[in-house]
């Protein structure tokens, strides 16, 4: 069983917004249950929420007024015979903070009132929920979870989150009105594992190596890709040295079994060594068609919970690298800490770099060489291309607050006597600011790509 601290901080990572504004205080407290630390992230992201100003949209209504407005269902007034009364039926759009984000939350809150949070945790919820007195509960069997959040509604993202684990893990117990919040599924605490690593390396190794998630592209001789999986990795660590780019590709995998066993004999489940070989394998065919000098590598990074194996193995497979390690989720958080700061300087150190590396520029520069050519054709998927860009985006956004003289409103020009003055490193950080600071939802990228603003300074990336 992971401990609740631990939970708490890959929530931390995995959400930054944890780990400031008013959740700061988060990290000195002690949480009985999953349930508590839960309702005690919801109570006071509800407040700082409703503090914000709750999300308001406008929704149609369908009622029966005395003072008519919208549009007025005449068919409707007379079968229910509303004149008679002095009303009529009639369909308008009211602007309410009762709509779906809003239900979420309350929702989520609700349940959390009945789990076994400890009574002081409920008691905040309780308050906390009162900014939601106008806001009606759903059914969480009819909450879609797969939203795509734009600039306006990103503040939600975390609290979404944690409503999805809240409701799904509650299982109704014998007492009546109580529940109690089991272990999450393993399928929660992958996508949780997986962001958690991801956010954490990008978080404490951003300025030393470049950290993303990109699409891998299959490498085929005839470009026959119907019925072929898309290849997206969980992470990629990047750095360019001396003109050698250099990744290791690292697949997260949350079983509650690392190792398969058969006739007795136990070992690595097939499929995933597949996956990350054939990550491998693509990437590298890629950088040789583009004639990029490279050194790529892949690790399968298990998360061990109750099991007792635990392992660590290095395998040379065909001139590459593949390793399998093992990241102790029920140690303290210190050794969690450790084992992934070791995983990003033994990369650094492979490359013989030390810390003084160039955050980005490998992973800008293969972003920028692999997208800039399909944007130019019109050829493009903008839906793989925004998600990737995301990614390096937000890399690069945090690299561009670093360099000095460079601000946001000097990356958004799009002048190209302007662009072609910046170095290298300050277009990598100008492509960040552009994507991640400025263009936050799917639209927004769309006309930047469109307009030419984005690909202009590509393209003065990879000629400078």
């Amino acid at each position: 069983m992971i401990p609740v601290r631990n939970i708490y901080w890959m929530l931390a990572y995995a959400f930054s917004a944890l780990r400031g504004g008013g959740y700061a205080s988060l990290a000195c407290e002690e949480f009985d249950s999953a349930a508590d630390l839960l309702a005690a992230i919801l109570a006071r992201g509800i407040s700082h929420q409703a503090k914000r100003g709750l999300r308001s949209d406008y929704v149609a209504v369908r009622d029966e007024t005395c003072a008519p407005r919208g549009r007025l269902d005449v068919s409707a007034s007379v079968k229910a015979n509303t004149p008679v009364r002095g009303r009529l039926v009639c369909e308008f759009d009211e602007f309410t903070a009762d709509n779906r984000l809003n239900q979420v939350l309350k929702t989520a809150g609700l349940r959390l009132l009945s789990s076994d949070a400890g009574r002081e945790r409920k008691r905040e919820l309780r308050r906390s929920l009162d900014y939601l007195a106008g806001v009606s509960a759903v059914d969480p069997r009819d909450i879609c979870w797969h939203l795509r959040f734009d600039r306006g509604t990103r503040t939600y993202q975390m609290l979404y989150s944690v409503c999805y684990l809240a409701l799904n893990g509650l299982i109704q117990t014998e007492d009546v009105g109580r529940a109690r919040l089991e272990a999450f599924g393993e399928d929660d605490m992958a996508r949780l594992y997986e962001r958690f690593v991801r956010e954490y390396l990008r978080a404490e190794h951003g300025c030393e190596v470049g950290v993303s998630a990109p699409h891998i592209p299959w490498m085929l001789d005839d470009g026959n890709d119907k019925l072929l999986p898309v290849m997206r990795s969980d992470i990629v660590l990047e750095s360019c040295d001396g003109g050698v780019v250099r990744q290791l590709i690292i697949d997260t995998k949350y079983y509650s079994r690392i190792l398969g066993e058969r006739y007795g004999k136990q070992s690595l489940h097939s499929g995933n060594l597949y996956q990350v070989f054939a990550y491998v394998k693509n990437t590298e065919e890629r950088l040789r068609r583009e004639g990029v000098e490279h050194e790529i590598s892949g690790m399968l990074l298990y998360a061990r919970t109750d099991e007792d194996a635990a392992p660590c193995e290095t395998y040379r497979m065909s001139g590459n690298s593949i390793s399998v390690a093992t990241l102790d989720l029920n140690q303290p958080f210190e050794g969690i800490r450790a084992q992934l700061d070791g995983i990003a300087l033994s990369f650094l150190e492979a490359g013989g770099r030390g810390t003084d590396v160039d955050p980005t520029l490998g992973a800008a520069l293969s972003f920028c060489g692999r997208w800039l050519p399909q944007l130019e054709s019109g050829h493009c998927s903008l839906s793989a291309f925004v998600d990737e860009a995301y990614e390096m985006g937000a890399v690069a956004a945090d690299y561009a607050q670093r360099i000095e003289g460079l601000s946001p409103e000097d990356v958004l020009r799009s002048e190209q006597g302007f662009v072609e003055r910046l170095e290298k490193g300050q277009l990598v950080g100008a492509i960040g600011w552009h994507i991640r600071q400025e263009h936050w939802s799917w639209g927004a990228v769309r006309d930047s790509v469109n307009s030419g603003a984005l690909p202009r300074l590509m393209r003065a990336l990879l000629t400078s």
